[in-house]
């Protein structure tokens, strides 16, 4: 993954890396969809969703694999814990940057890529960093994806500082 993802969650990406081995090779691996926000700078580069998508594939090559626009409220989160957003300045990506980014994804190897330009709907998605708490929420709620945001991750490991 991108060296630009580290100054930001300011921890390795080596949890991350060992979560999605973990539910890629689980008895769940079909029913799993990997997502990554595109934050622009950061995660949103031709060479970050190449490295992301061999990643992916080298562990299961029928992964499903979705990319999300970056959403400009995510700031009201930060807030919460008093961390600086840092992203004022940047917008959604345009229908023609998602393609782009599509094209990249696919040009890398992925085959099950996963296109919501424009559509909305309704999803269970679990909120935490914790590996334990995601399995648990796996065998009891009816969740499609877990996610993450700067407060859970201060409560769950409060000895990171996080810098945007």
């Amino acid at each position: 993954m991108s060296k630009n993802i580290r100054p930001v969650q300011n921890v390795s990406s080596q949890l991350i890396k060992e979560n999605i081995r973990y539910v890629l090779q689980s008895e769940y691996k079909d029913k799993v969809i990997i997502r990554t926000p595109l934050i622009p700078t950061m995660s949103a580069t031709d060479e970050n969703i190449h490295q992301i998508v061999k990643f992916l594939i080298q562990i299961n090559p029928e992964v499903k694999y979705e990319m999300l626009n970056y959403n400009p409220l995510a700031s009201a989160k930060y807030e919460l814990v008093n961390l600086k957003y840092g992203l004022e300045s940047y917008q959604m990506f345009t229908k023609q940057q998602m393609q782009h980014f599509y094209d990249v994804a696919l040009q890398a190897g992925i085959k099950n890529l996963i296109k919501r330009i424009g559509e909305k709907r309704m999803e269970f998605i679990i909120d935490t960093v914790n590996l334990e708490d995601i399995k648990e929420a796996v065998e009891y709620m009816p969740i499609v994806g877990v996610t993450s945001n700067p407060s859970i991750v201060k409560k769950q490991v409060p000895k990171i500082s996080l810098n945007i």
